[in-house]
């Protein structure tokens, strides 16, 4: 059994999670990494479903880790901080740990592209406003295809799966990520 559970806004950042988390040894299982619920994601579904989110976890962890792609946005960083401590307080018993992917998710894969940090301000893929469409271009220099659209499901988890850990190093956001998971597990 996991130590902990974790939670994100979608699909797509739970593949990704999945890969990273393979490269890390840290055997995670489907269940262990829920959407905020079973048919829909976003910002919005996984802060509404905060507290529904830690009572399924609470029967298997003393854990619980919500990812959070930060898009930019203050007011849902303090939407999060606030829901967080609110149930913190309610579930004393219960870890939580609440964790802003800055920009977003795919932000942790530029450092898998030489050029993306080249374009990133301070070469800190955090920096970057879009993330996705800096991911597109160099996709799309790389393998000399201008018709190439990034798909979140599917090219995030395919770039996780090729690189290395020293690739989503790059960003500040993702090594903040690792020591949490490192207080959790010896890694």
């Amino acid at each position: 059994m996991n130590k902990f559970g974790i939670a994100v806004e979608g699909e797509s950042d739970r593949k990704i999670l999945k890969e990273i988390f393979e490269k890390l040894n840290i055997n995670i299982e489907d269940d262990d990494i829920k959407l905020p619920t079973a048919h829909s994601g976003g910002k919005d579904q996984l802060c509404k479903n905060m507290q529904k989110l830690v009572s399924k976890f609470s029967y298997r962890y003393k854990c619980i880790i919500f990812l959070v792609d930060y898009d930019n946005s203050e007011d849902w960083a303090e939407k999060f901080k606030t829901r967080k401590d609110e149930i913190q307080r309610q579930n004393p018993q219960m870890k939580i740990y609440l964790h802003f992917a800055k920009q977003e998710i795919e932000s942790w894969l530029l450092g898998c592209y030489d050029d993306s940090l080249k374009e990133a301000k301070n070469e800190e893929p955090d920096n970057v406003s879009d993330p996705v469409k800096l991911l597109e271009k160099c996709i799309k220099k790389k393998e000399k295809n201008n018709e190439f659209t990034y798909n979140k499901t599917v090219d995030g988890q395919k770039i996780a799966g090729k690189n290395e850990l020293k690739h989503f190093e790059h960003s500040k956001s993702f090594k903040e990520f690792r020591k949490i998971l490192e207080n959790l597990y010896k890694i």
